[in-house]
């Protein structure tokens, strides 16, 4: 890295919101969606041991690059599907085309009953 180069400050990521204006953040407990709760078992069943398919830190780093408008369009438990969808991919479990071929198979995003490859 050139000197010159380390003055430059770094552009936010979109997840960075701190000092933005973003409107107030509702923080009364509710309910898990049918939507979230399946987004969350399939992160327990990827991310959590025996299986550790990827870590929390993958999941994070993955989040975290998405680009900002998408970013921002996606609810909390949508950027952890995209998220996850990305990581499947990356560490060879399911290829982009099973995705979509189950996912199409479903008519949405549920994952078929014979897929035991989760």
């Amino acid at each position: 890295m050139q000197k010159s180069e380390a003055l430059i400050p770094a552009l936010p990521r979109p997840h960075d919101s701190g000092g933005r204006a973003a409107g107030p953040i509702d923080s009364s407990e509710h309910g898990l969606t049918f939507f979230e709760q399946r987004v969350d078992a399939m992160l327990r069943l990827l991310a959590d041991p025996p299986r550790s398919c990827f870590t929390i830190d993958a999941l994070r780093r993955a989040i975290e690059d998405l680009p900002p408008a998408q970013y921002d369009a996606l609810t909390y438990y949508e950027r952890w599907l995209h998220a996850m969808r990305l990581l499947v991919v990356e560490q060879g479990l399911l290829s982009e085309a099973e995705i979509e071929h189950h996912i199409a198979w479903q008519g949405g995003l549920s994952i078929p009953p014979s897929s035991n490859r989760i």
